[in-house]
């Protein structure tokens, strides 16, 4: 089913568009859903079939999806541009009350803008479950249900600017190195605020590859790492946060070998339970910590009112 440029397509509330197998839906122009909470669009496989996937391709028009549910997605038409259930390039989309489910992987995105608010994504497999590469990214809201596989993210931003994550739910990325935010690729000014993050085997939230973060107001709960800055000059400013049962609270160093470390500061933050350290900082990074507080070491990093 293709969309093509200069048109609309317009699904109305209660509908269900049930898609042959290996099929797909490509947008060249605009898709506009308009589900409802009591009446939402299903868009799932016939008969329970693996289908392919929607993608949009370098659109000429923003496309809406409100109240959506998704099942039995695999990948576009091109899997190597469009390899997730949901895909886009230099695209305009905004998702409202998105329910995707039993798919190989749930949002891919390089360039345009997505906002993706009050929605559910669950993964079963490998790969991040909102993975947005350069343009304008913003996620509210949302939760985000791990798994054991290796190398799953619940949330990565590579090169984007200005970009919010903000109010979302993100449990139990469980498999070997699961972030439960990754930033990298020189993404700049990320403000990630207000989440809820608990029991990731990795970070939950990792500032990397000369990238540059706000996490303001987060609780992160049973991470080998709360926070975790690294490479190539990246900085994260840390305040109001509180970081439980982590095995470092806030963690700057250099992960790779000659690119130098990180810098964070932290502040108003509270430190319980840390299995190591509340902070860590090699030689190559540095960290300042003030006005926060420690319940197992003191916290030492040459900042003013702290507390044990």
């Amino acid at each position: 089913l293709v969309v093509p440029p200069g048109t609309v397509l317009t699904i109305p509330a209660g509908v269900t568009l049930r898609m042959p197998a290996g099929r797909n839906l490509r947008v060249r122009g605009a898709l506009i859903v308009e589900g409802t909470a009591e009446a939402p669009v299903r868009i799932v496989g016939r008969d329970g079939a693996r289908w392919g996937g929607s993608s949009f391709e370098r659109p000429d028009a923003p496309s809406m999806l409100r109240h959506v549910i998704v099942r039995q997605a695999t990948r576009g038409a091109d899997p190597v541009a469009f390899p997730y259930a949901l895909s886009g390039l230099d695209a305009w989309l905004r998702i409202e009350h998105l329910d995707l489910e039993q798919c190989d992987g749930p949002i891919f995105w390089r360039g345009g803008s997505i906002e993706l608010r009050a929605s559910r994504l669950p993964t079963a497999y490998t790969g991040d479950c909102i993975n947005v590469k350069r343009g304008a990214a913003l996620t509210e809201d949302c939760d985000f249900i791990g798994n054991n596989a290796p190398d799953t993210d619940a949330i990565d931003y590579d090169g984007v600017i200005g970009g919010v994550i903000r109010g979302c739910r993100i449990h139990r990325f469980l498999g070997p190195n699961c972030d439960a935010i990754d930033i990298g690729e020189a993404a700049k000014d990320i403000l990630i605020e207000d989440n809820r993050i608990y029991f990731n085997s990795d970070k939950g939230v990792s500032v990397g590859q000369g990238s540059s973060a706000i996490l303001r107001n987060n609780l992160v709960v049973g991470c080998a790492l709360g926070g975790g800055v690294k490479d190539s000059g990246s900085v994260a400013i840390v305040d109001g946060n509180t970081f439980v049962d982590c095995g470092i609270g806030v963690d700057v160093y250099e992960k790779n070998f000659g690119l130098g470390g990180g810098a964070a500061t932290v502040t108003n933050t509270v430190f319980s339970g840390s299995r190591t350290a509340p902070v860590k900082v090699d030689a190559l990074s540095r960290i300042t910590v003030a006005h926060s507080r420690s319940d197992t070491v003191a916290i030492d990093a040459g900042g003013p009112g702290n507390l044990l």
